[in-house]
């Protein structure tokens, strides 16, 4: 590797950029962003429970020789776009579980985006910037750096939202050294997360007003995708304080939702979509998803009692046969319960 090369040089030839080895690559990426990847160290984690750790070194180790959580589930997001862009399927699904894995026409779809989105140096180094900022907001000294700059206190705000303001005020220099069209780009894709929760909307957690946001992003289209590819390699990089060797969260029911939310977001911003509909296609969806399952059909637009239960199923994350009549059967024992 040459130590002299920056990130952004680097970027204008992709392909020898993502051949380098995890070290070499994740060396370089940090030598661009010390200072965000150095906050990632204390932001606050959440583990899943037991789990045996890989033989091969962390991204984290790598750097500190020490384990930071969100320091590993950044930069797996890292290295999932690396195997997205080399085509590799196989090291992407890794140890996903077999029942639902990414399918290969999935990881296509994917490639594909990304291919079609990433046209030149500048658009993969915003990406990658995008992935590195994402989550600083976990960070609890941003919050304190924000209210020493603006005497505001913004503790309370979700980590999105702490992220925007620190943004705006000056306080995340990678962003400084951006180009005007590209720094507005992640401006404006962070400013939608700060309302709009890709997650939340795949779970049908929040509200159908809450899709109103999007409609700041018409004319915008580079800024949702770049947010909508990010958005997926944190997926991707979800459990990469646990595996580092593969992209363990992004599986094919967990993709097919976002697809969904990516479809319902588009016709939102272009207007062929209201708010409303926007919100019950995802349901629709969920619903002709578990149709596949040899249950019975539910019909969300007409049936009150059926629309809810999809919800539940969103939120649940319910995908098998056996968790959605377990899931039919426990509705029906609350609902004789409340009556």
């Amino acid at each position: 590797m040459d130590s002299s090369q920056s990130l952004r040089d680097a970027c204008g030839v992709p392909d020898s950029l993502f051949v380098r080895s995890d070290e070499d690559l994740i060396r370089l990426v940090y030598k661009e962003f010390p200072e965000e990847i150095d906050r990632l160290r204390r932001a606050y984690s959440i583990r899943d429970g037991p789990w045996t750790p890989s033989s091969t070194p962390s991204p984290s180790y790598i750097l500190y020789n020490e384990e930071y959580d969100e320091v590993n589930r950044t930069l797996v997001g890292l290295l999932a776009l690396r195997w997205i862009h080399t085509g590799q399927y196989e090291t992407f699904i890794g140890s996903q579980p077999s029942a639902s894995q990414l399918t290969r026409t999935s990881f296509d779809w994917i490639h594909g985006f990304y291919t079609r989105l990433i046209t030149d140096a500048n658009a993969l180094f915003t990406l990658i910037t995008s992935i590195i900022v994402n989550d600083l907001g976990k960070d609890p000294q941003l919050a304190s750096d924000c209210h020493a700059k603006t005497d505001v206190d913004f503790s309370t705000l979700n980590h999105d939202a702490i992220l925007l303001v620190a943004c705006k005020a000056g306080l995340v220099p990678s962003l400084e050294q951006l180009p005007d069209q590209d720094r507005g780009d992640i401006l404006r894709a962070i400013e939608l997360g700060a309302t709009f929760n890709f997650g939340q909307l795949a779970q049908a957690e929040n509200a159908p007003v809450c899709l109103s946001g999007l409609h700041r992003m018409k004319g915008h289209d580079r800024s949702f995708r770049l947010r909508f590819m990010e958005q997926l390699l944190d997926i991707a990089g979800a459990a990469g304080h646990m595996d580092w060797t593969c992209a363990k969260k992004l599986t094919q029911p967990i993709f097919e939702s976002y697809r969904n939310v990516y479809d319902v977001c588009e016709g939102v911003i272009a207007g062929t979509l209201t708010v409303r509909s926007g919100y019950d296609l995802v349901l629709i969806r969920r619903a002709e998803f578990i149709r596949d399952k040899d249950v019975r059909r539910f019909q969300v637009e007409d049936n009150p009692g059926d629309r809810a239960l999809m919800r539940l199923f969103c939120m649940g994350n319910v995908t098998t046969q056996e968790s959605i009549n377990q899931s039919i059967n426990q509705s029906s024992i609350n609902l004789l319960q409340s009556n």
